[in-house]
């Protein structure tokens, strides 16, 4: 039996899926297809349809408070704070010896409910002052041990894909 994709893996697909949405001209059914296609590799089947439609509400949540120019932004925010920490606040540790942060789940903590809260959750306290935004210049390629998710979320998408 396959194992399900880890929740902040599904996260940060689903916000780097929105993030591409506002700076490349593809589709964003093209654009979650890459994502679908690599967690099908190692994990359960994941729909695109399923990262795309919480794409979709993670950038209705930016305009709902009106984040505009910022937008892009806010969403490199978002996928630093769940590469550096878990939920509960403390620091992922992405290479360990006897864990690793990338093992399959037994059961689905990525549903759409939690992608799109944590998401929401990040987005108002950002706007409280709570959180911060991502270091400047900070990429994901500049994150050691991130292995195949890191080098799927530098994959350019183009029109061509469609």
């Amino acid at each position: 039996m396959a194992l399900h994709c880890p929740g902040w893996i599904l996260c940060i697909f689903c916000a780097n899926a929105a993030r591409e949405t506002l700076l490349y001209s593809a589709p964003i059914n093209t654009i979650v297809k890459k994502y679908s296609v690599a967690i099908d590799e190692h994990y359960s089947e994941i729909s695109p349809d399923f990262i795309q439609v919480c794409a979709e509400k993670m950038l209705a949540s930016l305009v709902e408070v009106d984040a505009g120019s910022a937008a892009e932004e806010i969403i490199r925010g978002y996928i630093h704070k769940k590469i550096k920490s878990k939920d509960d606040g403390s620091a992922r540790k992405l290479s360990g010896i006897f864990s690793s942060e990338f093992k399959g789940e037994r059961t689905p903590t990525g549903t759409e409910k939690y992608i799109v809260t944590n998401f929401r959750a990040f987005l108002f306290s950002m706007r409280s002052g709570s959180k911060g935004l991502a270091p400047p210049g900070w990429q994901v390629d500049q994150v050691q041990d991130l292995d195949w998710v890191g080098e799927v979320m530098m994959q350019k998408v183009s029109i061509m894909d469609v």
